[in-house]
């Protein structure tokens, strides 16, 4: 649809516009309110990982945690071996470290059920970071 004003209607428009102010208003934080009940049932009844050994009243204080894998753990032995067998490059494990984040894995936990559901055949896949050092 196409709208076509003479000159003055166009005139009178760009006077109107001009004359407009925008008023910034500043945003406003909602505070972040952790429930570690509501998180703990919400992992019980979606299920973490066998490695993760996280306790929901751990994370009162803060939203995540960085966690050192021990080599002779299981899991940097799993991680290692798919890592190894991704790289082209030679390269070197310093050390593999796992991010803790419970309401991330929540939120992830969720939408992985509502995709299973809505679609079949989904694949997860893993992802690694690596840095030079």
């Amino acid at each position: 649809m196409s709208l076509y004003l003479s000159d003055s209607d166009e005139e009178d428009l760009l006077k109107l516009v001009r004359g407009l102010s925008v008023k910034e208003e500043p945003v406003k934080e909602k505070p972040i309110v952790k429930n570690p009940k509501l998180l703990s049932d919400l992992l019980e009844t979606l299920g973490s990982p066998d490695y993760v050994t996280w306790k929901p009243e751990d994370y009162t204080d803060a939203v995540c945690k960085l966690v050192a894998l021990e080599p002779s753990c299981f899991e940097y032995s799993l991680v290692k071996c798919m890592f190894d067998g991704r790289m082209r490059k030679s390269y070197t494990v310093d050390t593999i470290k796992r991010v803790e984040n419970p309401y991330l894995f929540a939120q992830f936990a969720l939408k992985k059920l509502q995709k299973e559901v809505k679609y079949t055949g989904l694949q997860e896949m893993e992802l690694f970071h690596g840095d030079a050092k």
